[in-house]
């Protein structure tokens, strides 16, 4: 299923990457979870912030995820 988000800070070290931005449900940031989570070089993908917009309209969320290619 394709998603629309938009991210609104993204910090990357060699180590963790965090990601900031909305998106239309809390479904949707559960399938990027799923996503990263599938990925061999993503682990511990948590969900520090999330919550409904003001306006009712969409999601605003982060993530964190450590960054570790498994062999």
């Amino acid at each position: 299923k394709k998603i629309d988000v938009t991210i609104s800070d993204l910090e990357i070290t060699p180590q963790r990457a965090m990601l900031k931005g909305q998106t239309g449900s809390f479904d949707d940031v559960e399938q990027m979870v799923v996503a990263y989570g599938a990925d061999r070089c993503i682990s511990e993908v948590t969900k520090p912030t999330l919550r409904q917009k003001a306006d009712g309209k969409g999601v605003e969320f982060q993530l964190s995820m450590r960054l570790e290619c498994k062999k």
